[in-house]
């Protein structure tokens, strides 16, 4: 298997998980209102926290993805 350039580019799942967290930390529209202390801002650290560790996880499938088709070249 060639590594192709395919395999190197940065996963859509990494990529949409980042900039949801973004639109979703600068939007005013929340699950739960921040006007209501602590729980208010609780579900933005949740969504961000869920979206950073997603886009971590499709980051190492891809990283495990290449460094397979590495070792299968070198076969």
């Amino acid at each position: 298997m060639q590594n192709t350039p395919a395999l190197r580019r940065t996963p859509w799942g990494a990529v949409l998980s980042v900039l949801f967290a973004l639109v979703y930390g600068a939007s005013p529209i929340d699950l739960i209102p921040d006007v209501i202390p602590l729980i208010g801002w609780l579900d933005d650290g949740v969504v961000l926290i869920l979206c950073i560790v997603l886009a971590a996880v499709s980051l190492h499938r891809r990283n495990k993805a290449i460094r397979r088709s590495t070792v299968l070249e070198t076969r």
